[in-house]
């Protein structure tokens, strides 16, 4: 299929709009599906498997008894098959046995070469699901993944539901496999004190996680100073080890609940899934600032005569190296080495 026919694959309805050319790509008869459809002795039957024809290869999916048919594609159909397009409310009204309407459809995806997905296709496709669930951030895109995978191994699509429950539970097999890598990288007393520290009050009594989502001030002492405190902050709670492999995009995902979320609202969390947001939020704040340090134009020899030889004794040389190497790291590669 051409990668603009896929837009309407799994869709459980005839679009709301369909265009002509987009009638004709999809309800159009190849000279070899036509004569399987005339094999049909009836008008009615003909006009049937053609419609089943035309809307599985629009959807993946068999047309149902219920479905309401435009009347510009029952009026395509009739020109394609050479007989008038009768007037139809729905489907249903082409079958008084419902065996007819399942006949139909089979012959439609004999038609087409499409079958139903067995037992191996679908083992096949969750492990695809748990792999591609890396590049693919939101759950739409990566269902879009998977159905253009199934159509392109000649296999029919699986109910939305169906579908969407596969897509959620790879996303949470990816992102329990995330879970452990921060197991591994956080010992458990360090992580199980993430919330407490979170919630402590800074002497302007906002929350820690409050402070650590406000942005640079300026680049003056105070602003560099507190840009350095969080830093400090973030490195004591484990961030600076909180590599995890991950994509910055997939990071920032992650991370986005913990960005508007109330503080309160942390301990009513289930653990697990708190445990990752907050891993990935002190990752991302991490990266921060050193991005806002690059955006305001402080240099290293600028951090050092701004902070002062009292707060450079407090702030310490390594966090000055990670602001260096965070400033690195957040550089497109042309443009390192540069300065």
């Amino acid at each position: 299929m051409l990668q603009w026919d896929r837009r309407c694959l799994g869709v459980e309805r005839f679009p709301d709009a369909l265009s002509a050319l987009e009638i004709e790509q999809f309800f159009g008869l190849s000279p070899d599906e036509r004569r399987a459809v005339l094999r049909r002795r009836r008008p009615t039957n003909r006009l049937g498997v053609a419609l089943q024809v035309g809307y599985l290869r629009m959807t993946g999916l068999p047309l149902n008894s219920v479905q309401r048919i435009p009347p510009a594609i029952l009026a395509f159909v009739g020109r394609v098959l050479d007989q008038p397009a009768p007037q139809l409310a729905s489907i249903r009204a082409l079958y008084r046995r419902r065996r007819t309407l399942f006949e139909h459809q089979v012959a439609a995806q004999k038609i087409l070469g499409l079958r139903a997905m067995p037992e191996h296709a679908e083992r096949a496709l969750i492990a695809f699901l748990r792999r591609s669930a890396g590049e693919h951030f939101k759950l739409d895109t990566l269902a879009d993944a998977a159905r253009a995978r199934l159509i392109e191994h000649g296999y029919l699509q699986p109910t939305g539901r169906r579908l969407r429950k596969l897509v959620v539970a790879a996303r949470r097999h990816h992102e329990a496999g995330i879970a452990a890598r921060v197991d591994t990288l956080v010992d458990a007393p360090q992580r199980e004190g993430w919330l407490d520290a979170l919630l402590a009050a800074t002497d302007a009594g906002k929350t820690k996680m409050e402070w650590l989502r406000e942005g640079p001030a300026s680049k003056k002492p105070m602003g560099v100073a507190d840009q350095f405190a969080r830093i400090a902050f973030l490195k004591e709670r484990g961030a600076a080890a909180l590599d995890l492999g991950i994509p910055l995009a997939l990071l920032q995902r992650l991370a986005r609940p913990m960005l508007y979320r109330k503080p309160a609202a942390l301990a009513r969390m289930r653990p697990a899934r708190r445990t990752l947001e907050i891993a990935c939020f002190l990752r991302l704040q991490l990266l921060r600032p050193a991005e806002a340090a690059r955006r305001l134009g402080i240099s290293r020899a600028s951090i050092y005569r701004a902070l002062g030889p009292d707060d450079g004794k407090v702030i310490g040389p390594t966090n000055a190296d990670l602001l260096s190497e965070g400033m690195s790291a957040t550089l497109l590669p042309e443009e390192r080495g540069r300065g």
